[in-house]
Order: structure tokens, then sequence, then C-alpha cells
């Protein structure tokens, strides 16, 4: 399983509405503004909040610290390989046991005693010893774009691409390019449903086949619907804090 451990989260919008004054449900908040419950992602991991993203066909809309609303993306660089086969050439020629030296030792064969081997190691040559045969990996590759105010595609940097119904996933480079190994997914399952998801994105769903190395890309478009909402932190007034507090009672 390869770890979803990027997220973007440059495109949720900030709500005026306050987490302090919002009903608690379970885990989660009531928003009276939109209705609809909101996730407090603060004590959450990066993995934890793509899955979640990834996972829900709906809008998200959650209250997130100020460090994971702030996103830094920067475009990975390649580092130069080193030529080794000079440093190989440069060893061999120094070699002191070469043979082609002036100098060079000439050492005879030296007849060994066989090595005694014990019990143990007899019981251990003579047992078959089944090691099991790695799977060769099975990768989906592509990439993820969509269509700009100037008909041109564009990359979609830190999307999630997810095998439906596991935590099989990736996310996209900064170039919007992905590579996905499936490896791990049953092999009871014919087909499996490759789930893209970003916020602001509209959600995709693609079926290809199990089993199978495929080049799948993803065109979408931007999507005002799927635009999630940042709460933000702050106390209410006094006084509405106090009646809250005195309501409460009446209230169950």
């Amino acid at each position: 399983m390869q770890d979803l451990h990027k997220v973007n989260l440059s495109k949720l919008q900030a709500c005026d509405q306050q987490w302090a004054a919002m009903k608690p449900v379970g885990e989660k908040r009531l928003c009276e503004k939109c209705e609809k419950h909101i996730t407090d992602f603060r004590k959450m991991s990066s993995h934890e909040i793509a899955m979640t993203h990834a996972q829900s066909e709906a809008a998200v809309c959650g209250l997130y610290s100020p460090d994971q609303l702030s996103l830094t993306t920067s475009r990975t660089t390649k580092r130069s390989l080193i030529p080794v086969a000079s440093f190989v050439s440069l060893f061999a020629l120094l070699s002191p046991n070469d043979g082609y030296g002036q100098n060079a030792e000439v050492k005879t064969p030296v007849e060994q005693a066989p090595i005694a081997q014990s019990d143990e190691s007899k019981e251990l040559e003579d047992s078959s010893i089944q090691i099991p045969a790695q799977r060769d990996s099975i990768i989906i590759s592509g990439r993820a774009t969509y269509l700009s105010e100037k008909g041109v595609g564009e990359s979609v940097p830190f999307a999630t691409i997810l095998v439906k119904g596991t935590e099989i996933g990736t996310t996209t480079d900064f170039d919007g390019n992905y590579t996905l190994d499936i490896s791990a997914v049953p092999d009871s399952l014919n087909d499996i449903t490759l789930v893209f998801n970003y916020v602001g994105m509209t959600r995709q769903e693609i079926v290809v086949p199990n089993r199978e190395s495929s080049n799948v890309n993803f065109d979408t478009v931007t999507d005002d619907n799927m635009i999630a909402y940042s709460v933000t932190v702050k106390k209410a007034p006094l006084h509405k804090r106090v009646w809250w507090k005195m309501s409460q009672p009446f209230k169950k």
C-alpha cells in the first residue's frame, strides 16, 4: 500500500461560522447555516485527512489548524548520477593482486581440511526450505489534468487516486503524474474502480481490469459545489455563551 501522505487544501474556503457555537453531534458538530456535520481535523494526520476526503463522495467541511491549511509545493529535482565507472576502473588498476603488476604476489593453493558439519546444520541442509515467491508489481500510471479557463490542460498536483473499497492509493506529484501499485488487490476481483478526488474538482471513477498494468488518465473540471469550507475557532460573545449554558438543561 502506498501512503497517502499529501493532500492539497489550498482551495478550501473560509467559513464565518464559529466552532464553539455549534451543536455537538458525536465527534462532529452541526453547522446551523449549511446543516452539515463539521469534522475536527486538527488532531488528524495528513494520511487520515487524505483518506477522509478520498472516501467521501460529497464535499467535506472541517476544522483545520493553520499548519494544515498552509501548503508548500516545490518541484522535485532529480539527483545527478555519480559516474562510478571511472572509480571502478581506477580500483582495478590499483589492485595489488591483479596478476599484471611487476611485483605481483603469486599464491599457491593451500589444501584445507574439510570442516565438520554439526547435526543442526545437516538437518537444515537436508530439510527443504520453501521460500514464498515474490509477486511481480502491477503498476497503473497516468496523469491528472483539468481544463483551465484558457482552454489548456493544466496538471492537478497532490490529487488522491484510490482503489475503491480499499486503502490502496497514492497521490499525484507536482506535474500531476502518479504511479499506483495494485499488487495487493485480491485476485478474486475481476475489475477495480479507481477514484479520483481533489478539493474543488469533480470526483471521477474509472473501472479498469484487475491484475493488469495499464495507463489511466483523469481529465476533470472544476466544480464549485465540491468546494469545502474550513471553520475558524473563535469564542462566541460572553452573553451568548452564558445564555447557551443556561438553556442547555431545558433542551434535554
